[in-house]
């Protein structure tokens, strides 16, 4: 006798499809993780240090926003003209090419660790998962839309056609970005996509090397003809497809603007069915590419951000690091950084690099065209040259921060550990730095005498400014990191401590400005050149400079013997 079918058995012959939850399941998911985030921001507002640091968040992008939207609108009152197809094409065209390059080293499909096994374990289809997740970035990108389309419609014909084409534009730079990864994620069972890594890095110093290719050769910007750049045969061909998406920016009606947008967010919707419905399985590629991202951002939230929390491959750890500076408790700091640094030489040498291509390119140009004296170029490129590459190396006590209870247990003072901790990261950006100085001046055609009060003028400011950003992190530690929560905050709290150090900073670089150009003018009577009365004017601005840094060096060590490190905040 046939007992019939086991209990669970007729569910379990059920298609896949009738085990699947009704209802829009996953905007339901999305809404839940909207009012998670508003909630921990109304929570975070419950303090007073945390309404400030969003009205100061909030009160920066606000202006930043009113600024840009003044900005086109004084353009378009002064009758600016309406830009070339040729060239709108080309800007357009340079945003594909690093949209497409910046997706190539996100293959797959990023989940959130916190949602990875909910969506790819819940009976819901690879298409509703990816359908989601592209509707969830057509959201966050429509902030962007609106901003893009309010500061085109004051430079366009029509703003019909400006908020349209900034529509267009980022619901077509998502779909490609997502478009690229999971063909990338394909194609990587038959190809190492590492070549195209490295094609890429490669491209990027190619591109800064035609940077001051173009920056040593014109005489003056007119040289530099970009429309005629634009209207190449070649550029014309790869940005034909283009056409639409500037038809639609550049109408001369509201009515043409829709004629051409719309037909263009059709074929985006066509698109976006395709690619939902792709045969290739991702899920396994998924699971590698969101945990590597994880580990990026957890390394990000340890470590900072920075040239500092790159990874270190198993050559460079391999590699001798000499003890410089003696195997005592400070040769041992110093040999700890200078690992740190020679271990993440590939990434140091690509961001310095980089930096000091479009700095010393810019202001080669702006010396020729404005005829200025390759010493005020140089002393430029050592004041924002060492922000900006202090900021992005960080191999200071941001990096070093987590382990600082171990290092202030040896047997060295708060003083001598402070100097210790900063010198390598010193040493490295004032070798950057004063390489830019000679190439700027002999490319520019400089004297020596400039020069040489450069490169005198390098290592003391260099010294205030990183013990100044140093004592204030010390004294305010905040880390930023990407999508991290509390944003709003964070944004409001840096803003404030880099004004202050600004203020700093100006202030003594204006008195020490202020004795130099005393003494330069009590020499005026002498009957020296210009150059030679410069020179004996740069002890009274190193004097100013001396002071500043050995203060700042002094507090820090102070700053660091009280330092908690529970205080910092993740």
């Amino acid at each position: 006798m046939n007992p019939g079918p086991a209990p669970g058995a007729a569910s379990a012959r059920l298609p896949r499809a009738a085990l699947a939850p009704r209802g829009p399941v996953l905007t339901r998911l999305a809404l839940l993780k909207l009012r998670g985030v508003v909630r921990k921001q109304l929570r975070r507002l419950r303090t007073p240090t945390g309404i400030l640091f969003a009205f100061v968040g909030v009160g920066l992008a606000a202006s930043w926003i009113v600024s840009l939207s003044f900005g086109a609108m004084a353009a378009g009152s002064h009758g600016a003209p309406v830009p070339q197809p040729h060239l709108v094409r080309l800007l357009l065209f340079m945003f594909l090419v690093v949209n497409v390059f910046a997706h190539l080293g996100q293959r797959g499909l990023y989940l959130q660790p916190a949602e990875l096994d909910l969506l790819l374990s819940a009976p819901v289809s690879r298409a509703r998962i990816l359908g989601h997740r592209l509707m969830c970035a057509f959201g966050r990108a429509t902030a962007g839309a609106v901003l893009l389309g309010a500061a085109a419609s004051f430079r366009v014909p029509t703003a019909t056609g400006a908020f349209l084409g900034a529509l267009c534009l980022t619901v077509g730079l998502t779909l490609l970005g997502q478009g690229v990864s999971l063909a990338a994620a394909q194609v990587e069972r038959w190809v190492p996509l590492r070549l195209l890594d490295v094609a890429g890095k490669i491209g990027v110093a190619l591109v800064a090397a035609a940077f001051v290719a173009l920056a040593l050769a014109p005489p003056s910007f007119d040289d530099l003809n970009l429309l005629e750049l634009a209207q190449s045969p070649v550029l014309g061909v790869l940005t034909w497809p283009l056409e639409p998406l500037v038809a639609t920016f550049l109408a001369a009606t509201p009515g043409a603007a829709l004629s051409n947008g719309l037909p263009l967010l059709g074929l985006m919707a066509v698109f976006f069915e395709l690619l939902r419905r792709w045969s290739f399985d991702w899920r396994e590629v998924a699971v590698t590419t969101s945990g590597r991202l994880g580990a990026r951002i957890a390394r990000a939230r340890r470590l900072g951000t920075g040239a500092s929390a790159a990874n270190v491959s198993r050559w460079a750890a391999r590699r001798r690091i000499p003890w410089v500076v003696g195997r005592g408790p400070l040769g041992a700091v110093f040999w700890r950084k200078s690992a740190s640094i020679l271990r993440r030489a590939r990434v140091t040498l690509l961001f310095a690099g980089l930096t000091l291509a479009l700095g010393v390119g810019g202001l080669l140009a702006v010396t020729r065209e404005f005829e200025h004296d390759t010493g005020w170029a140089a002393s430029l490129l050592i004041v924002f040259g060492s922000v900006y590459l202090t900021g992005g190396l960080r191999f200071d006590l941001r990096e070093d921060l987590d382990r600082i209870e171990e290092l202030k247990a040896w047997p060295l003072s708060s003083r001598r550990l402070f100097l210790a901790l900063l010198v390598p990261q010193i040493t490295v950006v004032g070798g950057f730095l004063a390489l830019g100085c000679v190439i700027l001046t002999v490319v520019g055609g400089g004297g020596p005498i400039p020069l040489a009060c450069a490169l005198a003028f390098l290592p003391v400011f260099l010294t205030g400014w990183v013990a100044t950003d140093n004592l204030f992190f010390l004294l305010w530690p905040v880390r930023i990191v990407p999508g991290a929560d509390g944003m709003l905050q964070d944004v409001g709290r840096t803003s404030i401590l880099f004004l202050c150090r600004g203020v700093v900073a100006g202030g003594v670089l204006a008195l020490s400005a202020l004795l130099g150009w005393g003494a330069f003018r009590l020499s005026a009577g002498s009957g020296l050149g210009e150059d030679l009365r410069l020179l004996l004017a740069t002890p009274a601005v190193l004097a100013g400079l001396g002071v500043w840094a050995a203060v700042a060096l002094r507090l820090g060590g102070r700053a660091l013997a009280r330092f908690d490190p529970s205080r910092l905040e993740s």
